[in-house]
């Protein structure tokens, strides 16, 4: 059974997320797209390290009107896809919106992708490749950028192999630990929340044993 890897996208409007997405689940490029309404989701089944991946994208609108319902599609996310233009310095400022609502309402270990679009129009460029975004975690060193054009699209084996690793490397580590909350909420359940585990008692009665063995006398 493949394992599903949810990917949320994020940005304004007309940066390309719809083109880059259908780009990446295999269609071809198409100079007439509409907007994004709410939510749109595509679907790529894909490989990495010999592990059958379900990409589950999820398209959202960059649209104002919408900024309010694009929350709630944030939850469980693995990884999230951020799209500017680099033809557009004001949708690069943006990701600082979309990165903190990010980190408000999808789950703390979601990873990040910064994808700039449309680097067939050298001469529009208004983003360097250098540009960086005021990134405050303590934690995470500044997100992957790649650039690309969802018009001419190169290596896009690459890019499904960079979202499909990260993605799953955060599912896999989610599932451990929530393996282990499940465990350690057992184990208060059935022996309460100060007590030890009985292999952990046995161990120390034992080795008490043994200490009283060597002495030859039981100390009170």
């Amino acid at each position: 059974m493949p394992e599903d890897v949810k990917v949320i996208v994020i940005g304004d409007s007309n940066v390309g997320k719809s083109s880059l997405l259908k780009r990446l689940s295999g269609e071809d490029y198409s100079e007439v797209s509409g907007s994004t309404v709410a939510v749109e989701y595509y679907n790529r089944q894909w490989k990495v390290r010999r592990k059958d991946i379900n990409l589950q994208f999820w398209d959202t609108a960059g649209q104002e009107r919408f900024r309010n319902i694009i929350p709630r599609y944030y939850a469980n996310a693995h990884i999230a896809i951020a799209v500017y233009d680099i033809t557009l310095k004001a949708s690069f400022i943006s990701l600082e919106f979309w990165i903190q609502e990010l980190k408000r309402y999808a789950p703390s270990d979601c990873s990040v992708i910064l994808i700039g679009n449309k680097v067939d129009l050298p001469e529009k460029r208004q983003v360097l490749s250098k540009d960086r975004l005021p990134w405050t975690s303590t934690t995470n060193k500044h997100p992957k950028i790649i650039e690309i054009s969802a018009k001419t699209l190169k290596k896009p084996n690459s890019i499904l192999d960079s979202i499909a690793s990260e993605g799953y490397a955060v599912k896999k580590a989610r599932t451990l630990r929530q393996e282990e909350e499940e465990r350690e909420n057992e184990r208060i359940q059935m022996y309460g929340e100060h007590s030890e585990t009985p292999p952990l008692r046995r161990r120390r009665f034992l080795l008490c044993g043994r200490g009283d063995r060597r002495g030859g006398q039981k100390k009170y």
